[in-house]
C-alpha cells in the first residue's frame, strides 16, 4: 500500500492498489472446509501417499486480515466507475499472474472485449482517472485504518 513519504492518491497509487487486491482475492480459498480449521495433517491412507511418493501440492498463502480489508476497500473504489466495460476493462488488467506478477496484456484484454488494443488501453485510463478525480489527492483521509 502505501509507503511513510506517500500521501497523495495518483493513478500508479490506484493501478498498483487494484493489482494488490486483485492478488489478495485470487489467494483467498474458494470456501470454507473443515480441512482449513484441522491442526493434524492428513492421515495416510495409502502406503504410496506415505514418504513423499506423490507428487507434491503447493498452496498458496492465505491472505491475512489486513489484506482482506484493505481488498474490501479497495474493490469499493471500482462503483466510482460509471461504465460497466470500463470497470471490466480495469477488473480484467488488475488480475496478476502469480509467478511473474505481471499484468494481462491489452491485446488478451482486447480480445474479451472486442476492442482494439489501443482503445482499451485508453479507457483504462480514464476510469483510472475517473477513481483518482473521485478518491480526491489525499490518501490518509481515503485509507486511515490501513497500515502504510
Amino acid at each position: 500500500m502505501l509507503r511513510q513519504d506517500e500521501d497523495k492518491i495518483d493513478a500508479a497509487f490506484v493501478i498498483a492498489s487494484l493489482e494488490d487486491a486483485a492478488m489478495t482475492a485470487l489467494a483467498l480459498p474458494a470456501g470454507f472446509s473443515t480441512r482449513m480449521a484441522q491442526s493434524q495433517p492428513d492421515v495416510v491412507q495409502d502406503i504410496t501417499e506415505a514418504y513423499g511418493y506423490s507428487d507434491a501440492r503447493i498452496r498458496r498463502a492465505i491472505p491475512g486480515a489486513n489484506k482482506i480489508t484493505a481488498m474490501d476497500l479497495i474493490f469499493s473504489w471500482l462503483p466510482l466507475i460509471k461504465n460497466r466495460a470500463k470497470r471490466r476493462i480495469v477488473c480484467l488488467r488488475a488480475i496478476t499472474h502469480f509467478g511473474s506478477g505481471k499484468p494481462k496484456s491489452w491485446r488478451s484484454i482486447a480480445d474479451l472485449v472486442g476492442a482494439d488494443p489501443k482503445s482499451v488501453q485508453g479507457w483504462h485510463a480514464e476510469a483510472i482517472a475517473q477513481i483518482v478525480a473521485a478518491l480526491g489527492r489525499d490518501a490518509r483521509a481515503v485509507l486511515p485504518q490501513l497500515e502504510r
